[in-house]
Formats: structure tokens, C-alpha cells, sequence
């Protein structure tokens, strides 16, 4: 399952650096991408950071959607129920 979905991020990868243009279906799929890829960083920086984020569905929608002020309303999110 694993190996499906880093595959298809690769074809994501390479038809969007390819310069086609990208229909609003592709766009969610490069969101889902870059949301997922911008958590993972995230979460090798837990050590760093003190915050590690669950890598579900939700999590990697609103990344994905809303770009870095998802993620920056994800640590807001975070740090508000953690204390």
C-alpha cells in the first residue's frame, strides 16, 4: 500500500514538473502531496519542536487545502489542546 501511494506521488510529481496544465482534480492531488511531505518534515523536527502530528486523513486535508495557513492553524490547533 505503501509502495501505491509514494508511486503515485511520483507520477503527481513528474506531470506537474512536466509544465501540462493541471485540471482542479490534479491540484487536489498535489495539495495531498505537499500537505503529507510538509507533515512528515514536521514530524522529523518532533525532537526539535516538542510537537508530533498524527499522520491521518484529516490532518494531511487541512495541510493539504488550506497550505501553510493549515498548518500554521495545525500548531495553533496543537499547542491550544496540549496545555
Amino acid at each position: 500500500m505503501l509502495r501505491a501511494v509514494v508511486l503515485f506521488g511520483v507520477m503527481a510529481l513528474l506531470l506537474r514538473l512536466s509544465g501540462l496544465p493541471a485540471r482542479p482534480g490534479w491540484r487536489l492531488v498535489f495539495g495531498f502531496f505537499g500537505g503529507l511531505g510538509s507533515l512528515v518534515v514536521l514530524n522529523l523536527l518532533s525532537p526539535l519542536t516538542g510537537m508530533l502530528f498524527e499522520l491521518n486523513i484529516l490532518t494531511v486535508a487541512v495541510s493539504g487545502a488550506l497550505g501553510l495557513p493549515g498548518i500554521g492553524g495545525l500548531l495553533i490547533a496543537h499547542f491550544i489542546l496540549s496545555h
